[in-house]
């Protein structure tokens, strides 16, 4: 009966995770895309061309703070997200494990990188200086989301085949091809320094790519009530 009651209530918990997924991750990724322009309209001498995100965080800017808490929220807000992942990929266990491992590692660094003030010499832990964890767990961040694209991108559906909750339909398909190919290449532009006074537009095309994906996924692919019982095995929720 006890363990009964155990599988109940993690199925309601996960169950409810799943169910606000898709308006918690659009909240997050809106809610960031919004405030990064009105911060960088806001902030006097600041270029949204060749500046990072990061910089509006920085010691001494007048949103700053503004701005690192609207990261955190984000960062909380895709916890649901990441439920979802993790049901969608049930029965592929290297996907599921790289796309949750990384969407997980993109939430932490988020946070890090919120928690931690940009362009401050601060020793933070281990002889690390705010600012170097700052960029280290940005950085990670854009890192992250690629793997989460990559685990993601090779899910198709079978031909003949019974569907299941892992597969995608081709527009799905598509926008997740499309999503890893921004994230790879203005990524890699940006981590590379190839063209610096277009910085702050390499990491916003990277960072929207993976956040339109996000919030399209979670739309899109949020699991039904019936693929979430039988995740729970032939038990259901109620099983032992």
């Amino acid at each position: 009966m006890a363990i009964a009651f155990a599988r109940m209530r993690d199925f309601r918990i996960a169950s409810g995770a799943v169910a606000v997924a898709p308006w918690t991750t659009f909240v997050a990724c809106a809610g960031l895309a919004v405030a990064d322009v009105v911060i960088s309209a806001a902030t006097p001498g600041y270029d949204f061309v060749g500046q990072t995100s990061s910089q509006l965080m920085s010691a001494g800017e007048p949103y700053s703070t503004v701005a690192r808490v609207t990261l955190g929220l984000y960062s909380v807000l895709l916890a649901p997200f990441a439920m979802v992942l993790w049901r969608q990929f049930r029965g592929r266990l290297i996907a599921r494990t790289v796309a949750v491992t990384g969407i997980w590692t993109h939430i932490v660094t988020a946070l890090v990188a919120a928690v931690s003030l940009n362009d401050s010499d601060d020793i933070v832990i281990g002889g690390l200086s705010a600012n170097t964890l700052h960029d280290q767990a940005a950085m990670l961040m854009y890192v992250a989301a690629a793997f989460v694209l990559a685990a993601a991108s090779p899910v198709q559906r079978s031909r003949g085949a019974a569907r299941t909750p892992w597969t995608y339909e081709k527009p799905v398909r598509l926008l997740t091809w499309a999503a890893l190919t921004l994230v790879l290449v203005s990524g890699t532009l940006f981590a590379f320094e190839v063209s610096t006074q277009l910085d702050g537009v390499m990491e916003r095309v990277t960072a929207s790519a993976f956040m339109v994906w996000m919030t399209a996924f979670a739309m899109i692919r949020r699991p039904s009530l019936g693929d979430q019982a039988a995740s729970q095995g032939p038990g259901g929720p109620n099983g032992c």
